[in-house]
């Protein structure tokens, strides 16, 4: 019985196109030949490359296209602000003065948090994003006014308004 549940697995991994016991030691024999850096970085053959343009999903929309609705414009801009924000140590300094003089000014000692990037597969992170964001709606529009590369992604009140709708 245990050699017939063997044989019936070792064909349904065959069907599934698990890579065979053969195979798997080809495999690693051209990764001790080769870098890893190289195996990844060969490139597709043209059907691939094509599949993978057509299948790919995006985050976000790349800069040459404009969200249409306000919800989808407002998130889209403030994802740039995250992904700033979060870009480099620097960056990440001034994000903490700025949440640091934004307490002083309103007298209070709040914990200086990060702002929270979504992610395509955590299906709650937007709103995660979202309401990180709202929390430190000062502190964004203070950095933003500050760094010369987002002055165009500063939220109006209306996206704010619509953001704050959103997250209820």
């Amino acid at each position: 019985m245990p050699h017939t549940i063997h044989l019936a697995a070792l064909k349904l991994l065959e069907c599934i196109g698990a890579p065979t016991r053969e195979e798997r030691k080809k495999a690693a024999e051209n990764s001790r030949i080769s870098a890893y850096q190289d195996s990844t970085t060969n490139s597709l053959s043209a059907t691939a490359e094509n599949f993978a343009a057509a299948t790919q999903v995006s985050d976000t929309p790349d800069d040459t296209s404009k969200p249409s609705s306000l919800i989808v414009l407002a998130v889209f801009t403030l994802r740039k602000i995250v992904k700033h924000v979060r870009s480099s140590p620097q960056r990440r300094e001034k994000w903490k003065k700025e949440i640091k003089d934004v307490n002083k000014s309103w007298g209070t000692d709040d914990s200086v948090l990060m702002l929270i990037l979504d992610v395509q597969t955590g299906w709650s992170s937007t709103h995660q994003m979202l309401r990180r964001a709202i929390q430190f709606r000062t502190a964004i529009t203070g950095y933003v006014t500050n760094e010369p590369e987002l002055r165009e992604c500063e939220l109006s009140i209306a996206e704010w308004d619509t953001l704050i709708l959103v997250t209820g």
